[in-house]
């Protein structure tokens, strides 16, 4: 098994996509979730308010080898489109990426017992 990453190897990969979503969409927390997800064209009703936004994404083929990063890429975009109209603030976009980071962090300092707890308990 190959060494795997947090980030891309390249920012060749990262893409920045130009979508437009309904004020409804973006409301609704069930519907925004599923659009951050696809960034699928929705049909914009002609009464609705729209809100075009700049997203973050990896190239396909890329994808499905930085699951975590896909995480802090949601995070970064649900930021992005909650906070359309106003600057970016660098150190939130920092945050998001070093939480999902100390996360993981957290998480392999706490499996690392687990063998030995393992071979505690079989011993007796």
């Amino acid at each position: 098994m190959g060494v795997v990453s947090f980030f891309p190897k390249g920012l060749g990969s990262l893409q920045v996509i130009k979508a437009r979503l309904s004020r409804q969409t973006l409301n609704t927390p069930k519907q925004f979730r599923q659009f951050l997800r696809t960034f699928s064209e929705e049909e914009l009703p002609e009464v609705d308010e729209v809100v075009e936004v700049e997203l973050l994404d990896i190239e396909s083929p890329e994808k499905n080898r930085y699951q975590q990063f896909n995480q802090v890429l949601f995070s970064t975009n649900s930021y992005l489109c909650k906070n359309k109209g106003t600057a970016a603030d660098f150190n939130v976009l920092k945050d998001i990426c070093e939480r999902r980071i100390e996360s993981l962090d957290e998480e392999i300092h706490s499996m690392l017992n687990v063998p030995l707890y393992l071979g505690l308990g079989v011993r007796f």
